[in-house]
């Protein structure tokens, strides 16, 4: 006896978690294409740039990218949710 198909739902969070992945690695190489080999300095009065790894420059600007491209673009994060809901959908009707 043959396994049966995965259900839709599955198949949906798997969709998500790729899209989510896609917009991550994206956000990753956006911010890593920007590094100088500084951290700091974004307020002259403040602090002054200092050398620092790509690790630490990650660290410390990937959440400050996500939390504002969170806060100014959420209905993008919708799509996320909707291969989910679709496939929810799809096996209720089932």
């Amino acid at each position: 006896m043959a396994a049966p198909p995965p259900g839709h739902l599955r198949r949906g969070l798997w969709i998500a978690a790729a899209l989510a992945l896609a917009l991550v690695a994206v956000a990753v190489a956006a911010v890593a294409g920007a590094y100088d080999g500084r951290c700091g300095g974004y307020f002259p009065g403040l602090s002054a740039p200092r050398p620092c790894s790509l690790g630490e420059y990650l660290a410390g600007d990937l959440p400050a990218l996500l939390l504002l491209l969170g806060a100014s673009y959420w209905p993008c994060l919708l799509l996320v949710a909707l291969p989910p809901a679709i496939g929810w959908w799809r096996d209720r009707r089932r």
